[in-house]
């Protein structure tokens, strides 16, 4: 959230994708295997970890010039690269899993 509403943020202030994808994967490993639900929710969340370890490489390998103001475009798809970790970020505020497992008391 503090990536969102920052004034400026650069792309290594987000290392949280990083927990994120580790929450979504054990979320995917937790999901009930025995019902169609159960599968859908599977594969979602992982093609969700996926996709977010892919935006993570594109940011780290390549020189995407990201642009240090705004930048008028036409190409939708130069819209999507140049807001890649705003619209991840978005999404992953959205739909990441909040645990529910009760933490066992000390003593």
């Amino acid at each position: 959230m503090g990536g969102l509403v920052s004034p400026i943020t650069w792309t290594h202030h987000l290392y949280w994708f990083i927990p994120a994808v580790v929450v979504l994967v054990d979320a995917a490993l937790d999901a009930d295997r025995t019902t169609a639900a159960g599968a859908r929710r599977r594969r979602g969340l992982l093609a969700l970890a996926v996709g977010t370890g892919v935006v993570i490489v594109y940011g780290v390998v390549t020189f995407q010039d990201w642009g240090a103001g705004p930048v008028r475009t036409d190409d939708p798809l130069d819209f999507l690269a140049r807001n890649a970790y705003v619209l991840l970020s978005l999404l992953l505020l959205a739909v990441l899993p909040i645990s529910r497992r009760s933490v066992p008391a000390p003593g």
